[in-house]
């Protein structure tokens, strides 16, 4: 498939110019298209495998074939997002830097096959190829750790103030004794429901709405851990009984469901045991638990499992108070941030062999052999 700049620049070339081959009555837009959206099978593979965090069965393509970074797919996230036209390095840009920069040394190892082109102009432009596409992303990053969250303090207040029958009824699933009940009413049901609603499956079309939306997760993840340790002895008022800290744990840790893979990956392995992302092991099965792994979750088409039975602690294992997971995330977005400053870096270096190589190459071409 065409990344969006081969689309757009092949969309411009047959509009704007009257006398070509390529003018709108010979190429019309339907075909452009057309043209635009067939699939390379291989590009549909690896950047799938990016989004589901596989970082060794997407290294082997890429070593088989560096071009591949210069394709473009449609995927769906282990977390139901989808994402249109992304380039396999777009995908690993939208949350995990570790892979963005696995993905960034091929863009200097795409194989030269036409002998005009000189392998140092060849090598450079690959290079640019990748600056443009970090560009398109970088304000977003260096953004994304100041989202603003969800008003999650509002809805903890309105489980303070709920009644035992309400909070047992959204206690209530799919899997429980005490079935839920569609048909029940209270100012708690109207509130979870607009709090899934905005965390509910959906595509993200441009790079700064890929980049916020995980960005509101953090955000949003973070305020939950950090007022349900906060709140905790209100909500069991001091002891006496937990079921609204059953609540809390269980349902407001529901974006968990959008989560990126590398982030599902950090939360199954502990945090604690993490050195850096580069290091991590790439597996769902909980560090703890190993019988079990964070689910996918493409679809919300039932209220059961992630987000309502349970919820999955920072330190590798489905169930625990969680109370503790604000430090635990603090790190992880640490993390995140740290190796976003390496995707930087990578770049900063190409840019600069690539001025060394600009002005060897004017120095050469101006000298008398």
């Amino acid at each position: 498939m065409l990344n969006r700049k081969q689309f757009y620049d092949l969309l411009m070339f047959s509009t704007k110019r009257e006398n070509n081959l390529f003018n709108r009555d010979c190429f019309p837009i339907d075909l452009i298209r057309e043209i635009s959206d067939f699939h390379d099978p291989e590009a549909d593979t690896l950047v799938q495998l990016i989004a589901d965090g596989n970082k060794d069965a997407a290294k082997k393509m890429l070593e088989a074939n560096p071009r591949l970074v210069l394709q473009a797919a449609n995927v769906t996230t282990m977390g139901g997002l989808t994402l249109k036209r992304v380039t396999p390095y777009e995908c690993a840009l939208i949350g995990d830097p570790d892979m963005a920069l696995m993905v960034g040394e091929y863009f200097e190892k795409i194989e030269l096959k036409d002998n005009s082109i000189k392998k140092e102009d060849f090598v450079n432009e690959c290079k640019k190829l990748r600056e443009e596409q970090f560009k398109r992303y970088e304000a977003a990053i260096d953004n994304m750790l100041n989202v603003k969250p969800y008003d999650i303090k509002a809805l903890i207040d309105i489980i303070k103030r709920s009644s035992k029958a309400d909070i047992t009824e959204e206690l209530a699933t799919d899997t429980t004794a005490n079935k839920y009940n569609p048909d029940y009413k209270s100012e708690l049901r109207t509130a979870l429901e607009a709090f899934r609603k905005a965390f509910a499956p959906r595509e993200l079309k441009t790079p700064e709405a890929q980049i916020k939306y995980i960005g509101f997760i953090y955000a949003t993840l973070f305020q939950v851990f950090e007022l349900l340790n906060k709140e905790w002895d209100a909500l069991s008022h001091n002891g006496a009984d937990y079921y609204k800290n059953r609540l809390v744990w269980r349902q407001l840790l529901f974006p968990e469901r959008r989560l990126p893979a590398v982030d599902r990956q950090a939360f199954a392995q502990d945090v604690d045991t993490i050195k850096n992302l580069h290091e991590m092991k790439r597996s769902f099965h909980y560090e703890h638990d190993s019988q079990n792994e964070f689910p996918r979750t493409l679809v919300d088409d039932s209220r059961a499992g992630l987000g309502f039975d349970f919820a999955i602690s920072i330190y590798g294992r489905a169930r625990g108070r969680g109370a503790r997971g604000r430090t635990g995330f603090q790190k992880l977005c640490r993390a995140k941030a740290s190796g976003f400053s390496e995707v930087k870096q990578q770049l900063q270096h190409s840019t600069a062999q690539h001025e060394v190589n600009r002005d060897t190459h004017k120095s050469h071409s101006c000298m008398i052999v």
